[in-house]
């Protein structure tokens, strides 16, 4: 089972003529290669369990971990769904698949989430269903810098912080490493997901009260590749690896 706050998690991915940004050419932890990494992966439980999407980096990273952590974390009576996609998929605005997953599945409890490349999918997704209530949680894992033509233009943070205050039954975490502060070096317009999520910390105050948390912040001083080994814990709710991050305002 999931633990209290963990849902269905989605890394949602699909296709798009628009061209690739900062964060989706070749980053730490990703292969640069446009092939299908790996299969669709789906499971179908109990309805009313809970249930996982959950959509890989670039080059397929991440995958085979996910689908470890899935069924780690769901068990024999959850649903998940782990899409193999190919890299020029990830600017996608919507993916069939993915709503497909949702309604059949019926679960319980839902997560959306996304790891590097795959933060792309998510922004979008949330912006497309702010008053969706087929999922109660995002998790991202240490996302990929961010263009300005990303979710209408607003930062991968507003746009977690605007589904947020949709419902007050939403929760989100953000799971990240030093890669997060790294500015892009060949795009002037990327945008560190630190910045967006900074900005969105001080326009929406209320969703980082302490003790009241409902964007919660994970820092781990690992390197972006080693962050899918944190997937399985963070999933069932075990934090205790995070670390306090000296650059953030106490």
């Amino acid at each position: 089972m999931f633990a209290a706050w963990v849902g269905l998690a989605v890394f949602w991915v699909g296709c798009s003529a628009e061209s690739t940004d900062e964060g989706d050419t070749p980053e730490p932890g990703d292969s640069s290669s446009a092939q299908v990494a790996m299969k669709d992966a789906i499971v179908y439980g109990q309805q009313g369990g809970d249930a996982l999407v959950f959509f890989h980096g670039l080059g397929g990273a991440g995958g085979t971990e996910a689908v470890s952590a899935a069924k780690a974390t769901l068990g024999s009576s959850g649903s998940y769904f782990i899409p193999g996609i190919t890299d020029w998929e990830t600017p996608a605005r919507t993916d069939g698949r993915v709503d497909a997953f949702l309604e059949r599945a019926s679960p319980g409890r839902a997560t959306l989430s996304g790891y590097s490349a795959g933060r792309k999918p998510v922004y979008r997704w949330l912006a497309a269903h702010l008053d969706d209530g087929s999922v109660d949680r995002v998790v991202l894992f240490d996302p990929s810098w961010e263009n300005w033509t990303e979710a209408g233009g607003k930062g991968g943070g507003e746009v977690v912080a605007q589904w947020l205050e949709r419902r007050p039954s939403r929760t989100a975490l953000l799971l990240y490493t030093n890669a997060a502060y790294v500015p892009a070096t060949k795009n002037r317009v990327s945008r560190t997901p630190m910045e967006t999520f900074t900005m969105a910390r001080q326009a929406h105050p209320e969703l980082f009260a302490e003790g009241e948390e409902r964007l919660s912040l994970c820092y781990v001083p690992v390197g972006h590749g080693d962050v899918p080994r944190y997937f399985a814990r963070t999933l069932q709710g075990d934090l205790s690896f995070c670390r306090p991050d000296p650059r953030l305002p106490r």
